[in-house]
């Protein structure tokens, strides 16, 4: 047994588990941030129609009357 070979072996294994970890930890936030991005898209679009509500929604009640 080539002790050479079997500490290159293990160096590459060490770094092919490194290299896995941080692709998961990246996936994980990936999908972390991706919720995040659609609960801000929501909570945007709330206070857009909200904001819509408050200054148009007297304009067209009072067109719609008269």
């Amino acid at each position: 047994m080539n002790l050479e070979i079997v500490n290159e072996e293990f160096t590459s294994l060490v770094e092919y588990i490194k290299y896995k970890l941080l692709k998961r930890d990246n996936d994980k936030l990936e999908a972390q941030w991706a919720k995040e991005d659609v609960e801000k898209m929501v909570d945007y679009v709330d206070k857009q129609m909200q904001d819509f509500d408050i200054l148009h929604v007297t304009e067209v009640e009072e067109k719609k009357w008269g």
